[in-house]
């Protein structure tokens, strides 16, 4: 049996696909697929999923979030967004029409079924409190004309009930625990807000009851407060009842928000256990390293030193964006010109070039790279600076290595471009078919990133790769 049927609106056929796989894996039924919002819309009114998962971006034309706005505005039914898209502007966008999760692709099987979960078990909750609420609502609403015939039902009632007028004074009160009182009935009823609490939340109770009586609907707001020697959770509902009076629901939601605060203690607790992760990744491969180099001090042969060598600057490179991730609050990119900056440096202390003999210019500024993306074009610098500073520059000669990484918002494609004024490759040499590990190397990384390698043999080498960003590239 399933625990819930969810429609998916992506309009990715591979990524819907493998979505699809994900979720009935996870015990979830999948009614329908949609990857435009007309279908979407359709969709939603036939099939009446319990839960939908859209996409923020379906195509070139089409906004899911728009889509996912007339959804909530039409039909009761969760959303949850499914993007690559992490700016504030689809942020924001996305917290207009409430949505019950978001996640980020590629998506992890394990943040699939608990964000579900936790969004089907959210809109469970949100509708019984809201039966609740307007049940309570009502109640209150006839508490003052049929106080006599409902006297037991409001007294058994857990929240405390006070009546204000326009002014803030206390004109009646229903309490069934007295410890929820902030002074005792003889001390406030006849007198008004300003006279018993603290200025900024005696403001804050006559705006809201000045906006419930201006426009009728209900004013829901939270506030601390002092009771007996202790800071509690307050939050206040204030529907108008009558001309110019108004009824406050007060409710105490101390253990609310104690809970909130545990979960939020778990999550760090997550954040800080993943850091860790990066941290011992970062040992391990460091160790190794350190293994590589030693073993190199009991080899004679130099061309295995030189092996060993590049083998421990590989390495490096990988363990480096451990270390940035472990040092960042963002677990998942990297400040791309830092790391680099980080990887060139000690490219040419390893082979004793510095910058006064070979210059390297970086531009890679406000670029943030994910992972997927920064290991292996970490390699790639890694390789072909290397072969630049071992070859481009000969006999102590003097150069330039220009490291230039853009990024293209429209298509979401990285350009990657190496480029010195040493003395060029050899025409011999067939990049495709090169017997070199590391241009072999630099060949399947770029094939891996599904990306395509150009190389310029004039006024010294040129490597030019264009290859997507793997936030937006198809993952079958």
């Amino acid at each position: 049996m399933h625990i819930a049927n969810i429609l998916i609106i992506e309009d990715d056929p591979a990524g819907s696909k493998k979505l699809k796989a994900a979720l009935e894996k996870l015990s979830f039924g999948v009614c329908g697929v949609a990857n435009n919002c007309t279908d979407a819309l359709r969709f939603t009114r036939d099939l009446k999923p319990d839960i939908i998962l859209i996409d923020t971006r379906l195509n070139e034309f089409e906004d899911g979030i728009k889509a996912a706005k007339v959804i909530t505005e039409r039909y009761k039914i969760p959303h949850v967004y499914i993007s690559s898209e992490t700016d504030d502007n689809t942020i924001e966008r996305s917290k207009a029409t409430n949505p019950y999760g978001f996640l980020l692709k590629p998506i992890d099987t394990r943040d699939l079924n608990a964000c579900l979960r936790m969004a089907l078990y959210r809109f469970e909750s949100e509708h019984k409190l809201k039966e609740s609420e307007e049940k309570y609502a009502k109640l209150a609403e006839k508490l003052i004309e049929t106080e006599k015939k409902n006297s037991l039902l409001i007294n058994h009632i857990p929240d405390v009930l006070f009546e204000y007028d326009r002014e803030g004074r206390h004109i009646d009160y229903r309490a069934a625990n007295p410890d929820n009182l902030y002074a005792e009935p003889k001390e406030f009823i006849d007198k008004t807000i300003k006279e018993l609490l603290p200025p900024d939340l005696s403001i804050k109770f006559l705006d809201n009851i000045g906006k419930a009586l201006d426009t009728g609907e209900m004013q829901i707001f939270e506030y601390i407060i002092s009771l007996k020697n202790r800071f509690r959770n307050f939050e206040a509902r204030i529907v108008k009842n009558g001309e110019d009076r108004v009824l406050a629901i007060i409710r105490d939601i101390t253990s609310k928000k104690h809970t909130e605060e545990t979960l939020k203690r778990s999550l760090d607790e997550k954040e800080i256990l993943l850091k860790e992760i990066h941290h011992r990744v970062k040992n391990n491969l460091q160790i190794v390293a350190s293994l590589l180099k030693l073993q190199s001090k009991y080899i004679s042969d130099e061309h295995a030193i030189q092996m060993l060598r590049e083998s421990q600057n590989r390495v490096h490179s990988m363990s480096l964006i451990h270390q940035k991730l472990y040092q960042t609050r963002d677990l998942s990119y990297v400040d791309f010109n830092e790391y680099i900056s980080t990887v060139i440096m000690h490219l040419q202390h390893s082979f004793g070039i510095l910058e006064d003999r070979v210059k390297v210019n970086i531009n890679s500024k406000d670029i943030i790279m994910s992972i997927d993306n920064a290991i292996p074009v970490g390699l790639i610098i890694n390789e072909l600076v290397s072969n630049s500073l071992k070859y481009a520059f000969p006999n102590g000669s003097r150069g330039e290595i220009n490291i230039c990484l853009d990024f293209d918002n429209h298509s979401k494609n990285y350009s990657l471009s190496i480029k010195d004024n040493g003395i060029g490759m050899s025409k011999d040499i067939n990049i495709e078919k090169t017997e070199s590990f590391g241009l072999s190397l630099v060949n399947l990384l770029v094939g891996q990133m599904e990306g395509d390698l150009e190389v310029l043999n004039s006024g010294g080498c040129e490597f030019r790769i264009n290859f997507k960003s793997s936030d937006y590239a198809r993952r079958a």
